[in-house]
């Protein structure tokens, strides 16, 4: 081979006649300066490069390929300085991004999103950002940007689905981001600790409104009700234990008009049996066995309407105190925030609306903005009492569907976050406002967040109610349950006691309150000391007649109990010498039961004591954790008409029948029976991030699906599916990357454990024919080393600009996608491939800048007479090498 500076070569060379104007050498020249200037390359002189490139077509090529590598390899895995930001902050938000005195309060298995604060903005390559993930030390995941476009000051990091953030399991966090491949540093830790369990069993009422008035409710959006309070209560994913009961609450009989109010003392007797009725849906085990398999936390009984009492008073929910039972409205517009408000109550929450006579507001706990009146919920609502708080706590500046909003402010400065939804928030009102407010509108405070994260998560001591219960035992031991009302005059009306038998012990407990058990001599067998709060929270006002209820030792030897108050027997309740039987519990053969049955038994008391009944169905006895769900309490008569179709299905089922006298009780249960499995119900939410996405967009999928066999399915039952692009994925909540372009019909599929199916289906626009989204270059990322690289931003440009534009294209754009991304992944693995890479596209790189600037015609006429003054260089130069030898 002969080098430059050779000087044979040389002197051959400037004996050899040259043209004046030679068009083959002047394109040399122009492409040879275009590179060497694209490509920021001044080390070759220029009087060499013309003697070399312009004069002499083999050391053009040679020279060309050397240039064009280096060129390459000085471009090798960096993006430009404009485009690596500084990091100025990590927050980790599950609510709200700025929690009260700045805890670090935080929830496992809850539905987490990492934002990464910039200065300046940047615009973010997907490919080269990401989050390293570590729990406890240990590198535990990676998480990926929520796509963005333009400039951004903050990087939100959402994990396609929670089971991808390994459910957030509880531990210590520490986080470090990566963006547009630039290392930030670690994150300080962050404590993800676990909660507990809130259990709700969401009930449809079908409500007397007085006046021969029933309502019903038509539609299904209560049975997703708990979706809000899950979102903002401190609760993991399924630690909102929401089951609901099919079977509808018939609270049609005159005894439950909501609208009545006794002249004499504004006693509400159809509302309170209402509420009693709802909490006895409750088992009475449940009170020394919480945990049991069928117990509740709270019964939320739904009405179609608000309700207008007889004094004028409209309703739109209520909570009596001590109750575990709601009753809500569900026709709002913001019923779920309805739901997360009266819940709240029951963890001592107040309110933050201004209203002296209606507003219970409690300055320890959640103060209500400075100004505004109310009765003071933190010393009982005493009568007459109207007090203000001093917090500092700022009102609500928005307008609700009608007036302004009356309640609290959650500032924007709080960051409050709707992860897997609208994201950051602007300014919010709280849910403990009064009622008006759009449910979009509604978010929760700091101090109520705070306040239920220490009572639901920390569980601190001196906020959790005593239990009584002692420890498990291994020989079954009695109780009572005890309920009734107490005036402030001392009388007692009492609602049917019950006994029953549970493996725990209970402590005895006194008080100025007491139930008692007593043998015959008057001897006190055991006690059991209870409050009564003369009070409701919601809606707040005093009153002079207030349920009370709880549980105490059944010994053997009591023949009574007596309700003792300062010493003083306000009532006694009699143990009868025999417990009553129950018999010829139907249906009493093997049978199929689908619809509307009518369920029969033989009660009898041999003391003569009138008996009330208990109703219960198992839909599986074979199964220890299958639990009893009570269909009908307090009946008269010994008989009741269930629709088996709107229960869960098994095939070991069973109807149980207890009887009551005034304590003791008996049981007798049906021969086993088939019901069918019922399919799951499917409900699909609104796509908060719209219908129509460009290419590339990210997408967000929320369904809930509810089964009455298996309650809540879990995410890896909820599958999603497009008619285009085939499977995507599996949870309640998805994100789904790259669609190809089209009009998706996405279906998700809900499966129970018995293999019966439910779908549901949206459908979504994905870009257009002329859509310039913002698609990967997958190839071209891989080997630049950065999707912002502008040689990938050429190419980009090229394809929406002439790719996309026609069918030929199309179908290539959507071929290339098919084949390139594991291309992609080979090729950005090793840096001797992107270098190679780099060479082969710089060609494609400059017919695109090119093509991008004098258009496509005329790019590929240049290309063609390229190629044709190249040709004829190629064979001067074999010529030329000929003469040589």
């Amino acid at each position: 081979m002969i080098l430059p500076g050779n000087s044979n070569y040389s002197n051959r060379l400037q004996n050899k006649k040259q043209p004046f104007f030679n068009p083959a050498v002047a394109g040399r020249a122009l492409i040879l300066r275009s590179l060497l200037r694209y490509h920021d390359v001044h080390f070759i002189p220029r009087q060499l490069a013309a003697r070399w490139l312009i004069h002499d077509p083999y050391k053009f090529f040679t020279t060309f390929i050397i240039i064009v590598m280096l060129g390459a390899f000085l471009n090798a895995d960096s993006a430009p300085a404009q485009y690596q930001p500084q990091i100025t902050g990590i927050e980790v938000n599950q609510v709200l991004g700025v929690q009260k005195d700045n805890h670090k309060y935080f929830v496992a298995g809850k539905n987490t999103v990492v934002r990464v604060f910039l200065s300046p903005g940047v615009t973010v390559d997907p490919a080269a950002t990401w989050l390293n993930v570590l729990r406890d030390g240990k590198q535990a995941f990676k998480i990926y940007p929520k796509k963005t476009a333009g400039n951004v000051t903050a990087v939100d990091f959402l994990c396609k689905n929670l089971t991808s953030c390994e459910k957030w399991a509880a531990g210590s966090y520490r986080f470090q981001p990566y963006i547009n491949g630039m290392a930030g540093s670690v994150s300080d830790p962050y404590v993800f600790s676990t909660g507990a369990k809130v259990r709700v069993l969401a009930v449809a009422v079908k409500a007397n409104y007085g006046g021969g008035v029933i309502k019903s409710i038509s539609d299904t959006k209560w049975k997703t009700m708990g979706s809000f309070m899950q979102n903002v209560y401190p609760l993991a994913e399924d630690n909102l234990v929401w089951t609901v009961r099919e079977a509808v609450l018939d609270a049609s009989a005159i005894s439950y008009n909501l609208a009545k109010v006794d002249k004499k003392d504004g006693y509400w007797p159809g509302c309170h049996k209402l509420s009693n009725t709802l909490a006895n849906l409750i088992p009475s085990k449940c009170k020394t066995s919480p945990q049991s398999e069928g117990c509740y936390d709270l019964v939320l009984g739904f009405i179609k309407d608000s309700i207008t009492m007889e004094n004028g008073q409209e309703l739109v929910g209520y909570a009596y105190p001590g109750s575990k039972s709601v009753v809500a409205v569900a026709s709002d517009d913001d019923a779920p925030g309805t739901v997360a408000h009266e819940l709240a109550h029951q963890y001592g929450i107040g309110d933050t609306y201004n209203d002296a006579t209606l507003s219970s507001i409690s300055c320890s706990v959640n103060p209500a903005p400075n100004g505004f009146e109310g009765r003071d919920l933190d010393k009982g609502l005493p009568e007459g009492v109207v007090i203000s708080c001093n917090a500092g706590r700022l009102p609500s500046t928005l307008k609700g569907i009608k007036y302004d909003i009356n309640g609290a402010q959650v500032a924007k400065s709080d960051h409050p976050y709707e992860v897997y939804g609208r994201g950051l928030l602007e300014e919010m009102a709280d849910f403990m406002s009064a009622g008006g407010a759009w449910q979009k509108q509604l978010w929760i405070t700091k101090d109520s967040y705070d306040w239920l994260f220490r009572k639901l998560v920390l569980q601190e001591p001196a906020l959790q109610k005593k239990s009584l219960v002692r420890a498990a035992v291994a020989s079954a031991q009695r109780f009572v349950s005890f309920s009734g009302t107490l005036s402030k005059t001392g009388i007692v009306e009492l609602s049917p006691w019950k006994s029953y038998t549970d493996t725990v012990t209970l402590s005895d407990s006194i008080g100025s309150l007491m139930v008692q058990a007593v043998n015959s001599t008057g001897d006190v067998l055991a006690s059991t000391s209870f409050a009564v709060q003369f009070y409701m929270v919601h809606p707040p006002r005093t009153l002079t007649t207030a349920p009370f209820e709880g549980v105490v030792n059944f010994p053997a030897g009591t023949v009574k109990f007596q309700i003792v108050k300062d010493g003083a027997v306000l009532a006694s309740v009699p143990v009868s010498n025999h417990a009553p039987t129950v018999t010829g519990v139907t249906p009493q053969t093997s049978t199929t039961l689908t619809g509307s049955y009518t369920i029969t038994w033989t009660g009898s008391d041999p003391d003569g004591d009138s008996l009330l009944y208990t109703v219960e169905y198992n839909p599986n006895v074979t199964n220890e954790s299958s639990a009893w769900m009570i269909l009908a309490d307090e009946l008269e008569t010994s008989s009741w008409t269930e629709d088996f179709s709107r229960l869960p299905g098994g095939n070991h089922a069973k109807i149980r029948v207890t009887a009551y006298d005034s304590v003791l009780y008996a049981t007798g249960e049906s021969a086993e029976f088939v019901v069918p499995f019922k399919k799951p119900e499917v409900f699909l939410d609104e796509l908060a991030w719209g219908t129509v996405y460009n290419l590339g967009d990210d997408i967000l999928l929320m369904a809930e699906a509810n089964d009455p066999q298996d309650g809540a399915l879990p995410d890896d039952k909820i599958r999603w599916t497009s008619d285009i692009s085939g499977e995507l994925g599996y949870g309640s909540e998805l994100i789904v990357e790259d669609l190809q372009a089209g009009r998706h019909v996405i279906t998700v599929t809900a499966t129970n454990s018995a293999g019966l199916s439910s779908s549901a289906t949206l459908s979504v626009q994905v870009g257009s024919v002329s859509d310039t989204g913002s698609g990967h270059c997958f190839i071209a990322t891989a080997a630049f080393g950065s999707y912002l690289h502008p040689d990938v931003g050429l190419l980009r440009e090229f394809r929406d600009e002439f790719l996309l534009t026609n069918r030929v294209g199309q179908a290539f754009v959507r071929w290339y996608y098919r084949v390139s991304p594991p291309l992609a992944d080979f090729i950005s693995q090793k840096a001797y491939v992107r270098a190679a890479v780099r060479v082969v596209l710089l060609p494609t790189v400059g017919f695109s800048a090119l093509a991008l600037n004098i258009g496509l015609f005329g790019s590929v006429f240049l290309f063609l007479a390229f190629l044709f003054l190249a040709g004829i260089g190629v064979r001067k130069l074999v010529r030329f090498g000929s003469q040589i030898d």
